[in-house]
Parts: structure tokens; C-alpha cells; sequence
């Protein structure tokens, strides 16, 4: 895997429009003191699941993704993230870490922070406690959503709200494409790569995707949309009647 990493300082610009940029000016530079900027390819470990010491960083770029392993080289993906998002793999409550790796989807840059220091200055500053406390609430939902798609959902409902979570991130106009291989899509859902690739094709007959080596085309959000649990859908990320008025205007 290839990285590189340059120092962050204290330059809080890297943060703006995201929620972290509203805290005081005097915490911002707290925070930003050891940091750095990583940058790690589509596909590489972000943080594995065997990494010493806490690990926490806010993401600048791209979109990753953090998944639960079994020993049987299974994944089940719990989160997919983006700019602003905190990874981190301790739960800053109980002080644990979760048995979670997390992994580039596409090409990622990383505010890597000095984790010890983070934490304690987590403790003991409220306006950075709220930031963080709204960060474990949206993965918890996170969770609820992979809890719930365990227990009720089918395959072609897990790999309708998979596909509307990793295209999300397209400017105004683009083509909705997750970057994304029918195993690395059959890894996130938790099943089989036959049973992903059957539920595939079923939607690519309907006309609602189109595939290619390494992607998957989002042709029809609304019809693609239209299956999923309230679960399923606040879990997206999307305002779905917006983006269906945005894709039938052309953008």
C-alpha cells in the first residue's frame, strides 16, 4: 500500500465546511497540534484491526468504510464514511476498541490525530464533546441500520441501500457510479458473491443498474429506492424525492 503524509500544523482551513470548523478557535489549534495529513489508495487499510495504541482521524477526502472481519475472511461493513466524518476504533466512553477495521473505498486524505491528546481533550472540553457525541451518534444509527438489514432485510434490500450509500458523494450532473467490485459489494452486504451477483442481475434487468469491471452504474435511484425499510433509507444518507427531482432534471 502506498502513503504519504505531510505535516497538518495548525492550519484549520483543511476543516472548512465540515462541523469541526464551528469549534473555537483556541480548540481547533488543540486539536491540530501532532496532526497530520494522510493519504492512503483506493482499497488500502485506513486502520486495521491489529494496529497498537488508539487510533482517530477526521476524514478530508474520498470515502471509507469500516467492517467487522470473521474468521472465515467474511465482512460486514457497519459504516461508510466521508468528509467530516471521525474514524476512529475506540469507543471514547468505555475506553475499549471495537473489533472494526476501516478501509479506503476510493483514494482517501486522512487528518491523522494525535490520539492520546484528542482523548483528553475530549474530556474536558464541551464544544469538542458535543462534536464527538454527535459523530458516536450517527455511527450508532449506522449500526441500528446494519442490525436491523441482519434481521429483515433480503439481499437485493442490502445491496439497494449499499449501492445509494457509495454513490452519494457525485458533483451536480455526474453519473451515479459506486466504485465498487460485485465482491467487495457481496463483503459489505455480508453474503456470498453468487447471491450478490443474482440480486445484480435482477436489477440490471429491470434497467435500474448497469455494470461495469469495477463499478456499478445507478441508473434509476427512485426504482433502485423504492424496496428499502425506513431503516434502509435514513441509513442512505439521502433525501431521495430530492435526488429523484435532481436525476430526472439532469442534474
Amino acid at each position: 500500500m502506498r502513503e504519504s503524509t505531510i505535516l497538518a500544523g495548525a492550519d484549520a482551513r483543511i476543516l472548512a465546511d465540515t462541523r469541526w470548523a464551528d469549534l473555537p478557535e483556541s480548540i481547533l489549534e488543540l486539536l491540530l497540534q501532532g496532526s497530520r495529513v494522510r493519504t492512503v489508495v483506493a482499497r488500502g487499510a485506513i486502520f486495521r484491526l491489529d494496529d497498537p495504541g488508539p487510533n482517530a482521524g477526521i476524514l478530508l477526502a474520498g470515502t471509507a468504510r469500516a467492517f467487522l472481519a470473521a474468521a472465515d475472511g467474511r465482512q460486514l461493513t457497519v459504516r461508510y464514511a466521508r468528509r467530516g466524518a471521525l474514524l476512529a476504533r475506540r469507543s471514547y466512553l468505555l475506553g475499549g476498541h471495537a473489533p472494526v477495521a476501516i478501509h479506503a473505498v476510493s483514494d482517501i486524505e486522512l487528518l491523522e490525530l494525535d490520539a492520546v491528546p484528542f482523548l483528553r481533550l475530549v474530556e474536558r472540553d464541551a464544544d469538542l464533546a458535543r462534536v464527538v457525541l454527535a459523530e458516536l451518534s450517527r455511527r450508532l444509527e449506522d449500526v441500528y441500520a446494519t442490525v436491523a438489514d441482519a434481521a429483515f432485510g433480503t439481499v437485493r434490500e442490502k445491496v439497494a441501500r449499499h449501492l445509494l450509500a457509495l454513490s452519494d458523494d457525485r458533483a451536480p450532473g455526474e453519473r451515479r457510479i459506486a466504485l465498487i467490485t460485485q465482491q467487495e459489494l457481496a463483503d459489505g452486504v455480508g453474503t456470498m458473491r453468487e447471491v450478490a451477483a443474482r440480486a445484480l442481475r435482477e436489477l440490471r434487468g429491470e434497467g435500474i443498474i448497469a455494470t461495469e469491471p469495477g463499478c456499478i452504474e445507478i441508473l434509476d435511484p427512485a426504482r433502485l429506492a423504492a424496496s428499502l425499510g425506513a431503516w434502509q433509507v435514513a441509513a442512505t444518507g439521502l433525501d431521495l424525492a430530492l435526488a429523484t427531482v435532481v436525476d430526472r432534471n439532469g442534474g
